[in-house]
């Protein structure tokens, strides 16, 4: 039989802060190529290029397949190249190509954490924390991308663990709470409807967010796990 496959370049753009209101909204996202295969029952076919692949029938795209190739480390962190880009969501654009221009990236990302965190205890515990969160949202929230770029895990690497989570098959709510019980959090996101991004829960925008948001990156650009 003939089979058709849709490939969708990998996700680069990250999710704009929590408390950004004038996205576009929801955008139809199309492939950006179209081909035909042969298949049978004993077919093989390679996912060469990262991204995303759908396969299905002509004409019957309700039943399509849907696989991701998201990189040979996924969902770890080995390389410098996987280190590198989650560090756009504490650093400004211009801090973030001084560390990607550097010859030496590994020794960049040191420098840039041992910056940060003033000696270098601080700044391994740093990056301890803030890459096993990177990891945890790879394994928990990935869709049609890293988990790491989406919504939920943005949330997760910056703000820590929720304290509760409330959750139905559409809607998630993660809540936190301060130590001194003052200040209480509340994060709802909501199953985006777009096949082509698997179960992936979106942010609802809300200028609320802008001032927990911004301690929390303040805290981590001066050396400190934020946490309420």
């Amino acid at each position: 039989g003939r089979m058709q496959v849709s490939y969708y370049k990998p996700v680069r753009v990250l999710p704009p802060p929590p408390y950004v209101t004038n996205d576009m909204g929801p955008r139809v996202i199309s492939p950006d190529s179209t081909c035909e295969v042969n298949y049978d029952q004993q077919s093989l076919f390679q996912l060469g290029n990262q991204g995303i692949y759908q396969f299905f029938l002509p004409n019957d795209k309700l039943n399509a397949l849907f696989l991701t190739n998201l990189g040979d480390h996924f969902p770890y962190i080995q390389s410098a190249e996987d280190m590198a880009p989650p560090l756009q969501y504490i650093t400004t654009s211009e801090e973030y190509q001084n560390i990607i221009r550097k010859e030496d990236l590994k020794a960049s990302i040191d420098n840039y954490w041992v910056k940060i965190g003033k000696d270098y205890d601080n700044a391994r515990e740093l990056i301890k924390v803030f890459y096993n969160r990177v990891l945890f949202a790879n394994l928990y929230y990935s869709s049609d991308r890293e988990g790491w770029k989406t919504d939920r895990g943005m949330i997760y690497i910056l703000m820590g663990p929720p304290a509760m989570v409330k959750k139905t098959e559409t809607r998630e709510e993660w809540h936190y709470q301060s130590q001194n019980s003052r200040s209480h959090y509340r994060f709802e996101f909501m199953l985006e409807s777009d096949p082509i991004k698997v179960y992936d829960f979106v942010l609802m925008r809300t200028e609320d967010h802008r001032n927990v948001w911004n301690a929390a990156v303040a805290t981590w650009r001066n050396g400190r796990i934020f946490s309420l």
